[in-house]
Order: C-alpha cells, then structure tokens, then sequence
C-alpha cells in the first residue's frame, strides 16, 4: 500500500486527478473504510458492499468530493482556501496545511493529506 510520503509526491507530480488518485488518496486517508478488493487489485470495497464506480467519491476530480473528504476526516475544520493551484486548510486552533498542484483538487488533497500525516 502506498504511503503519505509517496502518495504525496505522485499527486504532486499529476496533471490531473484519475481514478487511479482518487483510488490511492482514499486508501491513504481512510485506511479503515476503504479496502483493495481481495482478487481485484484495481477495485475498492466499502465494508462489505463494491459500489459501482460512478459512486465512489472522486477527491482528486471533484472539489466537492474534495471538501467533503476534508470535512469527514477533520471535523474540527476552521477554514479554507482554494486557488486554481493551491490549497489551505486550517484546523483547530494554530493548525494548517497548504499545498501547491496542477489543479486545486489535488491541492486540497495534499494539504488534507499532509495534515493527517503520521508524525
């Protein structure tokens, strides 16, 4: 399984969101709901039911889902930016993360990653 390190440096290096990210960053930041189907590498399950994919949240190509992913796993969310390249959250009281990308999806998907973060 990909880590927030390496998860960190190919959305970064992305043009654009994909399946493939959005695959990746859900099974980064939602380690617990999210799972790798068990005979098919390229497929998600939520607890025991495989949605089809036109339902599985898009975070790295929708900003909604974006948002929403940044909502669920910080709900202490204070406030938010986003610019056509860059992203800022803040949290709590003195706590933030920011990050630059190609598209302010993948930029609201670092900074979220970032401050989920293992320190």
């Amino acid at each position: 399984m990909i880590n927030h390190t390496d998860l960190i440096k190919k959305l970064e290096a992305a043009d654009a969101g994909s399946v493939d990210l959005d695959r990746d960053v859900l099974l980064v930041a939602c380690p617990n709901v999210w799972s790798r189907h068990s005979e098919h590498a390229d497929k998600l399950v939520l607890s025991d039911w495989e949605p089809p994919m036109s339902v599985w949240p898009d975070p790295t190509q929708s900003v909604d889902a974006a948002l929403a992913l940044v909502a669920e796993k910080l709900p202490e969310l204070t406030d938010w930016k986003l610019k056509p390249d860059y992203a800022w959250i803040s949290w709590s009281l003195y706590s933030e993360a920011s990050a630059k990308a190609k598209t302010p999806t993948i930029a609201l998907c670092i900074a979220l990653l970032k401050a989920l973060e293992p320190e």
